[in-house]
């Protein structure tokens, strides 16, 4: 079996949900608890309905349940329907960025989970257990793939061309513009072309540059599977729904994600173990001057803001790091490495990720911070492209919400039946 093969798309009917602008959504992880009521009033059939049934129905003992319910009702009212045969989509998303436009174009397909020991697919960060868990009982629930990761693939520059010339042979199915860009879905059908891609793609080693815990839970999901059906190659379980991408496509775009620390710690004693490996300096402007000046510096560099101000922090030359033991020495390489362990772990004492908020936009980080929701706001710069590849190759994952490629691929443009035979 191939490493990256085609399948049966599940997508909307536009005439029946009056627009697929109403029905599609960024991916579950990147819409705040308050904002989800926003997407599930859009439509009956918004797909937050089912990847956030959680939030939807919290009183319900068995939430996803009653998603997977609603989405076989769904799919038998035809508001969700199969294509006639196996294909690979292109995925084409417009966007601008630092004063560029990008045509970024993407290949979505089912990626074989890699197994303990082939080293076919790298994760680069790490995970927190309880997102695992969620997104693998949605998995057991609804037995569908209702969003796809973000990969990319790891080659000489030979996917990308042979994508781009793909690419014009897809037949346009679907279109829809959010606050990201203009997204666009092609259907690739053509045997010849399709059997070209899998061939090309039969050895090739991917990365998970978005959707970690999803490709985590759906690892889980393929063993629970395996132990209760027997080996069954051919199933769609065994893979994973994936936008990939050319590793060296110069649309991809690195966002920082910054931390939120809970309040508790004493001002005092932070700064005082802060100063220990690096430069406090109190930051007389604005934050957005501030993330500038990060950008600028030939040494480790991060923003602090917090009850007493805003402060800008230097790694210093000859800071004695006393890295943890249990910590990857690798880390001390990326800054969102430093800022866990120093900033966070041991100067701040919070060393559970999931007691920290993640946002990556600058004005919601500082607003939670002046809103008391959390204590202090840890700015980061973020990691560049080469970064994240180093560390994957060396097989050395990265704290959780350490990368943020934008924009992301969307949910529901097209969904994956996990039951379904692939060939």
């Amino acid at each position: 079996m191939g490493r990256v093969l085609p399948f049966i798309g599940l997508r909307y009917d536009p005439d029946r949900v009056g627009g697929l602008d109403r029905v599609v959504a960024p991916p579950y992880d990147i819409i705040r608890p308050e904002q989800a009521p926003e997407f599930f009033n859009r439509s009956p059939y918004n797909i937050t309905r089912i990847e956030l049934a959680r939030l939807l129905h919290p009183e319900a003992p068995a939430p996803y349940e009653l998603a997977a319910a609603e989405l076989r009702r769904w799919q038998a009212d035809g508001i969700l329907r199969p294509d006639p045969a196996p294909a690979f989509y292109v995925y084409t998303l417009t966007f601008e960025h630092g004063g560029r436009r990008f045509d970024r174009v993407g290949l979505v397909g089912m990626v074989r989970l890699a197994e303990p020991t082939d080293g076919s697919v790298l994760a680069h960060e790490r995970t927190v257990p309880a997102t695992v868990a969620d997104r693998l009982e949605l998995l057991r629930a609804t037995r569908t793939a209702t969003s796809p990761l973000f990969g990319l693939v790891l080659d000489d520059g030979a996917f990308g061309a042979e994508l781009r010339r793909a690419a014009g042979r897809s037949q346009p199915a679907a279109e829809v513009a959010d606050e990201a860009g203009v997204h666009r879905l092609g259907i690739l059908a053509d045997p010849q072309v399709v059997g070209g891609l899998v061939g090309l793609l039969r050895n090739a080693r991917v990365l998970v540059a978005d959707g970690h815990h999803r490709y985590r839970a759906a690892g889980l999901f393929r063993e629970e599977n395996r132990e209760r059906l027997g080996d069954r190659p051919r199933a769609a379980w065994n893979y994973a729904l994936m936008v990939l991408y050319p590793v060296g496509d110069p649309s991809l775009v690195i966002l920082p994600t910054h931390r939120l620390v809970p309040a508790g710690p004493d001002p005092a004693g932070v700064f005082q173990r802060l100063e220990a490996w690096f430069e406090v300096r109190p930051f007389p402007r604005t934050p957005t001057d501030l993330l500038a000046q990060l950008k600028t510096s030939a040494r480790p560099a991060f923003g602090l803001y917090g009850p007493t101000g805003l402060y800008l922090l230097v790694l210093k030359p000859d800071a004695d790091l006393a890295w943890p033991s249990d910590r990857p020495a690798a880390w001390r390489e990326v800054d969102v490495g430093i800022a866990q362990v120093l900033i966070i772990e041991q100067a701040f004492g919070v060393d559970d990720p999931g007691k920290l908020g993640y946002t990556r936009d600058l004005a919601e980080a500082v607003g939670r911070v002046e809103a008391g929701r959390y204590g202090w706001a840890v700015l980061l710069r973020a990691p560049t492209p080469a970064q994240v590849m180093a560390l994957a190759r060396a097989g050395v994952e990265m704290p959780p919400k350490s990368t943020y490629f934008y924009p992301k691929p969307l949910s529901g443009l097209v969904l994956a039946g996990l039951d379904q035979e692939l060939r």
